[in-house]
């Protein structure tokens, strides 16, 4: 194949890893989530990521768009029935946790003058280090949550926040309070 063109090859590459991402999450579906087999998950996820620490662990029934372009820190855990979609870029840090059914996406929809259907916008989302996004909530493209920071359950995340260890809520999510560090028991 001397005159292969990259756009054929980028082509099969994206459709080997759409197929690799299917049948882990089909295979391994009915595994329980216990922790051994949420390691053996993220293992398997792993190649796929633009970058991925150590630690990773992914419960059963999520969904991965689009890994090229998301990087993950190190002990990140994706609870049951996230979607993590990265059309743009997604940058998880280190010991970051997102409860059950959560939404993670980098792209939005852009109206062309008559419809949403074609124009895609790209953008970037970012979850620091020691976060905690608790169920059902929505990270939407350009949206920041800075180091330490909860985000509360059900909430829509749709702008950068600008403080560190902030309690996150609402619709749309809104600096509340300063989380506080408990010390070990």
């Amino acid at each position: 194949m001397a005159n292969s063109n990259p756009y054929q090859v980028r082509k099969w590459v994206h459709r080997f890893q759409m197929l690799y991402l299917w049948l882990i999450r089909t295979l391994l579906f009915f595994l329980p989530n216990s922790n051994l087999f949420m390691r053996i998950r993220g293992s398997l996820y792993r190649p796929v990521f633009k970058s991925c620490g150590p630690g990773f662990k992914v419960a059963n029934d999520v969904v991965i768009n689009a890994p090229q372009k998301i990087e993950l820190g190190s002990n990140v855990y994706f609870a049951v029935g996230c979607v993590i979609s990265g059309g743009g870029t997604i940058k998880i840090g280190d010991n970051v946790l997102f409860g059950p059914k959560n939404l993670v996406i980098a792209n939005n929809h852009a109206f062309n003058g008559t419809h949403y259907r074609e124009l895609i916008e790209l953008g970037e989302t970012v979850v620091e280090d020691n976060c905690w996004v608790g169920a059902h909530c929505c990270l939407l493209m350009g949206s920041r949550l800075k180091k330490g920071s909860l985000l509360a359950a059900g909430s829509i995340l749709a702008r950068p926040h600008e403080n560190e260890h902030m309690l996150v809520a609402g619709n749309p999510a809104k600096e509340i309070k300063p989380v506080k560090a408990h010390a070990p028991s």
